[in-house]
């Protein structure tokens, strides 16, 4: 007589806590300060795509940029280098003595050395030209 092992399935309801669905990855929260309504839309409208950035406001002024932020809490800043009042310098000793969270990188026109230092003494994470394509600003977001 031919004899088959016996078997059987049983299914068993899966422990959530065991196996936590996966999410999504939160997006990378961004403030863009620039005293320039235009350079504030260009940065908006080439991150936008980017669906793991997220725009969460925009300032004006270095004063604006430091309320934002605290309401905020944005992961980074990109800070213009020159702006009336409260320069970028300024803006970015300010965020990374008050926020050290938020990370800055400052955006400028001008591909000088000088600038680069003083920016990256000031705290800066990151220098970027306003002309950098929005692959690579986007890039230099995440890293």
């Amino acid at each position: 007589m031919n004899r088959r092992p016996f078997t059987e399935s049983v299914a068993l309801p899966l422990n959530p806590e065991l196996n936590p669905p996966e999410r999504e990855p939160s997006p990378i929260r961004i403030l863009i300060v620039d005293d320039q309504n235009f350079v504030r839309k260009m940065l908006q409208y080439s991150l936008e795509p980017q669906l793991d950035l997220e725009i969460i406001g925009t300032a004006n002024s270095g004063k604006d940029a430091l309320v934002q932020i605290e309401q905020l809490h944005p992961d980074i800043a990109l800070v213009d280098i020159e702006m009336p009042e409260m320069n970028g310098l300024e803006i970015t000793r300010a965020i990374s003595e008050q926020y050290p969270q938020t990370k800055v990188l400052v955006i400028s026109i001008h591909d000088d050395e000088n600038y680069i230092r003083d920016a990256l003494q000031a705290g800066a994470k990151g220098y970027l030209l306003k002309n950098t394509p929005p692959a690579e600003l986007a890039h230099a977001i995440r890293l």
